[in-house]
């Protein structure tokens, strides 16, 4: 399995298991809702401030946050000899994300280390399909979805556009990796601390993936930035700037 950069922008903000957001708090101390969220110089939260994650019972950050200009297109990334299946989900948040599913089990040489939730269930499919596992993919913080629910994705085809829709500080795309049930979009292990994800990492390279998908058999052509996309970016560089300045950084 490959994974490759969904979107043209090359500007990771943040990893898995990172903890740098923080969250504006009440009186009671508690996080607000709904949720302010801004990030800090040095990822300090000053007064009136905690951190994000563990105000909603998680260890630390469940996915890649990739910084994106206002409705950059976004492309699924992932290279495996399966079929995959869309659906689309609005948060509580008012998230709007795209999940892509395989409709088939794919084999890891091991369990991503942060599958462990209380009752191993992960661990038990991937011991009864011999190693392998259900695996979907997330994209979140979304402007608009260009998929509909059980259509079939392929490696390239654009899922969506970015913004910065529910508990987000800036536009940005989510990118989060899960192992399913057999059957449905049942997320396993949801208690492992990450909501039932695990760090996409080592199966990542930082390549756009219409470029790797250039490379590999020609089939689609490399999109390149039109003007308006072009000042977007600036836009959203310049906005980066002065938010900088204000003790706010957009993520």
């Amino acid at each position: 399995m490959k994974i490759y950069r969904p979107i043209k922008t090359n500007w990771i903000t943040q990893v898995f298991g990172e903890n740098k957001p923080c969250v504006q708090i009440g009186a009671d101390g508690k996080a607000t809702t709904p949720f302010v969220i801004k990030n800090f110089p040095n990822d300090i939260c000053p007064v009136g401030y905690k951190k994000f994650y563990p105000e909603i019972g998680m260890k630390g950050h469940n996915g890649i946050d990739m910084a994106s200009y206002y409705g950059e297109s976004v492309y699924f990334n992932v290279e495996e000899n399966v079929e995959w299946e869309a659906s689309t989900e609005i948060d509580r948040d008012g998230g709007i994300g795209v999940n892509v599913r395989s409709k088939q089990p794919i084999a890891l040489a091991s369990l991503p280390k942060e599958m462990i939730g209380s009752m191993n269930l992960a661990q038990r499919q991937y011991d009864k399909l011999d190693g392998k596992v259900y695996l979907f993919f997330r994209y979140w913080h979304l402007k608009g979805v260009n998929v509909y629910d059980k259509q079939p994705v392929k490696l390239g085809q654009v899922i969506g556009w970015t913004d910065s829709t529910g508990a987000s500080s800036g536009n940005h795309l989510h990118f989060g990796a899960k192992v399913s049930d057999e059957t449905s979009w049942f997320t396993l292990d949801g208690d492992n601390g990450y909501t039932g994800a695990f760090d996409p990492m080592p199966w990542y390279e930082n390549k756009f993936v219409l470029d790797a998908e250039e490379n590999n058999n020609g089939n689609i052509q490399e999109l390149q930035l039109t003007v308006i996309q072009l000042a977007n970016k600036a836009i959203y560089l310049l906005k980066q700037l002065i938010a900088a300045k204000k003790g706010r950084i957009i993520n």
